[in-house]
Formats: structure tokens, sequence, C-alpha cells
């Protein structure tokens, strides 16, 4: 059974409804967002932060919204095929000032399983202690 597509299926869509989430205006990246993808990533920063605001990504399937998660840094992200996204981030330790995360880099993998939004390796750092 196909159900019918959700409301978030175009990227402007998308955009109104992560800016939605958080009140604050952000700019986005739509590198990920891939005709024909089951998987569709919309990348935000907020854009009216005091400093460097961190990463948001927003997580979409058949236009509905199946997951977010946010970095304090991520360094790259990619589409890893139509159903899979991968972040390496900058991992921050208990203590690290927002400037300077310390524990190296790490990469977690999100895959659409079908039914749920899973993930593989550590988000442990991923934001701030």
């Amino acid at each position: 059974m196909t159900s019918s597509p959700g409301p978030y299926t175009t990227i402007p869509s998308a955009e109104s409804y992560a800016n939605s989430q958080t009140g604050a205006p952000f700019n986005y990246s739509t590198a990920s967002w891939q005709p024909g993808a089951t998987l569709q990533v919309l990348h935000a920063t907020p854009s009216q932060s005091a400093g460097y605001g961190g990463d948001y990504f927003f997580f979409f399937v058949n236009g509905r919204e199946v997951g977010t998660h946010s970095f304090a840094q991520a360094m790259t992200s990619t589409l890893t095929s139509g159903t899979g996204f991968q972040v390496t981030f900058e991992v921050y330790k208990p203590g690290d000032p927002v400037c300077c995360p310390s524990g190296g880099q790490s990469t977690v993998q999100f895959t659409w399983s079908g039914t749920s939004l899973t993930t593989s390796g550590s988000l442990a750092g991923a934001n701030l202690s």
C-alpha cells in the first residue's frame, strides 16, 4: 500500500517546515535534495547567529519529515545512496569551548530502513556537553 505524499515534497515547503520548528531563520544547502532519491535531506545553518550556529539536518521521505539532527560543527555531509546520508563532524569533549573541539572527527551514517531513520556510527560529541 502506497501512502500519498506528505506536505514537504519541495525545497520551499521543507524550508518553511524547518523555519517553523525553530523560530530562527536559516541559510540552506539543498545539495542533498536529489530528484528521485528516497531520502531527501535539507541542511540548515542559522542565519542570524552571533557566532557559528551549528548545522541542522532535516530528513524527509515521500514529503514527510522522518528525523532531525543537529551538530555543533559538521565538516562534510553527503548522500551516500538514495536511502543513505553521512555526516562527518568535529567531536566535542566535555568542557570544550565552542571554538575548539578537541576530540578529532567522527562520521555517522543515517539510513532510511523503509520504516524509520536509523544511524550507524557514534553521535557522541556531536554537540557541546
